[in-house]
């Protein structure tokens, strides 16, 4: 009777893991399908939902004030063509494909130095029935970040993302709660996270007639490696 049992377990297990496979397989396909985020038709918009969420300070730069930040991009958007009958798959109603098999929307830093925003692309979305999509890829971002007081200990940093290809009436980029999550960040001995704060903004530019959505997001920074003389500070390392 054990044996029985077990075998219908296997059974049940395999049908699902075969199902699983097949719904992960109609996926790849769709996505290889879209080359375009925008379904070519000037009716179609797309909602999108941006969030930096912080890591941690890799490094700043006090000559050049450029502050290097880790964390992670996270983008949500819907798209009815990645939406299935979860019926017609086992009841599964998430899937997960390389985001390099996707074609996203172009989100990029608008005002970076040096590198800008590096994205690793070596992460998998998550795709929901629904047609939503989920992604949170690591991100690297080097930005500008004047200092402000004249201890030089903190400094303003301003980071703007968008789309390049896409005005609002594409894509719009959606208000949330927050665009800049800090739950996740590590300051360490040296690094204060004063304030932090973001909003959607809709610009107009001089090389095109259309109005793009960007999120901007502003962090005040506090280094306290540094004494009220302005002097850096280390501490001694065992």
């Amino acid at each position: 009777m054990a044996m029985i049992k077990l075998c219908v377990f296997l059974l049940i297990v395999a049908h699902v893991c075969c199902q699983r496979e097949e719904l992960t397989s109609y996926l790849k396909g769709i996505a290889k399908s879209i080359h375009e985020v925008i379904p070519d038709n000037p009716k179609d918009s797309m909602s999108m939902k941006v969030e930096l969420s912080l890591r941690n300070i890799v490094d700043y730069n006090p000559k050049n004030q450029v502050l290097d930040i880790g964390g992670w991009l996270k983008l949500s958007w819907d798209d009815a063509r990645f939406a299935w009958n979860p019926k017609q798959f086992g009841n599964i109603s998430q899937a997960r494909i390389p985001a390099a098999s996707i074609t996203q929307p172009d989100i990029k830093l608008f005002n970076g130095a040096r590198h800008g925003m590096t994205i690793d692309a070596d992460v998998n979305c998550v795709i929901f029935s629904t047609g939503t999509i989920l992604c949170i890829p690591l991100v690297d971002i080097e930005s500008y970040c004047p200092i402000t007081n004249p201890a030089g200990d903190t400094f303003d940093c301003n980071i703007k993302l968008g789309s390049w290809a896409y005005d609002c009436n594409q894509l719009n980029i959606t208000r949330s709660e927050s665009h800049v999550a800090v739950d996740e960040f590590k300051g360490g001995w040296r690094w204060h996270l004063v304030k932090s704060s973001s909003n959607v903004t809709e610009s107009m530019y001089t090389c095109c007639p259309d109005v793009y959505c960007t999120v901007n997001i502003d962090l005040k920074i506090r280094d306290k490696s540094r004494t009220p003389r302005g002097r850096w500070y280390f501490p001694y390392l065992c």
